[in-house]
C-alpha cells in the first residue's frame, strides 16, 4: 500500500509556528523570515522525502552537452523540493481561505495558483526562457 504525503501535518506545523511567532494574522518581518527560511525549508525537505517514498521514484537529471546525467533524491532536486513547498503552501492556503472566508476576495488564491501553473507550462511549450 502506498503511503500518501500527510500535508495536514505540515499545515498544522506551519500554523503552529505562525502562531508561536505572532505572524498568523500580521507579518512581523523578523519572525516571518524565520518561518519562511527555516521552518518552510525544513518542511519542504521532509515533504519531498515523503513524496519520493510515496512515488518510489528518483529525480533524474538528464545529461547535457557538457555534463553527464545523474540521480538525486527529491529533497535534493529543485523542482521536487519546490513542488513539496508548493503543496504545503497550497494546502495551508486552502484551509485558511475556508477559515477566513477569503474566496470572495479579489485575490482568489485557487484560480491564481491554477493560472500561474498553466502559464508556466505554456511558457515552457513556447520554449521561452523566463
Amino acid at each position: 500500500m502506498i503511503e500518501l504525503v500527510d500535508l495536514r501535518k505540515y499545515a498544522k506545523r506551519l500554523q503552529d509556528r505562525l502562531g508561536e511567532t505572532k505572524s498568523a494574522d500580521e507579518i512581523i518581518e523578523g519572525s516571518w523570515l524565520n518561518v519562511v527560511v527555516s521552518e518552510l525549508n525544513q518542511m519542504s525537505m521532509e515533504c519531498a522525502k515523503e513524496l519520493q517514498q510515496e512515488t518510489g521514484m528518483i529525480y533524474r537529471k538528464p545529461a547535457t552537452e557538457n555534463k553527464p546525467g545523474y540521480d538525486l533524491g527529491f529533497d535534493q532536486a529543485p523542482p521536487t523540493r519546490l513542488l513539496a513547498l508548493g503543496l504545503i503552501l497550497a494546502y495551508w492556503l486552502g484551509w485558511i481561505d475556508n477559515e477566513k472566508d477569503l474566496d470572495d476576495m479579489p485575490v482568489n488564491a485557487w484560480n491564481r495558483l491554477c493560472e500561474a501553473y498553466i502559464a508556466g507550462r505554456s511558457l515552457s511549450e513556447e520554449h521561452k526562457i523566463p
